[in-house]
């Protein structure tokens, strides 16, 4: 009989200790602070992802933006007779005189 009851109180004294280890693992403010943290570090890895497309966004307009200023600088050179060199040509209107 002893034998029975010696195992069973291994046995037993194994589960809670099993039990009380994972209950202080689990419970400690470093594991909590851990997954905050993590879970903060996966909103800012897909805010950043967003940000990133529409930087990219932003960049397409933009070089489109600069594409139609070209062409529209070349149409008011040709109007005015003058060749478009490798620079970028601005022309101003002058105030008119009353």
């Amino acid at each position: 009989m002893d034998i029975i009851n010696r195992k069973g109180s291994i046995k037993w004294a194994w589960i809670i200790s099993l039990a009380v280890t994972l209950v202080v693992v689990l419970w400690r403010p470093e594991l909590r602070n851990l997954l905050r943290s993590q879970k903060q570090l996966n909103q800012y890895e897909q805010r950043l992802e967003k940000l990133r497309s529409e930087n990219a966004l932003l960049k397409s307009s933009l070089d489109q933006i600069k594409g139609k200023n070209e062409l529209i600088y070349e149409i008011m050179a040709r109007q005015r007779g003058m060749q478009m060199a490798n620079e970028r040509v601005y022309v101003f209107q002058e105030p008119q005189q009353k």
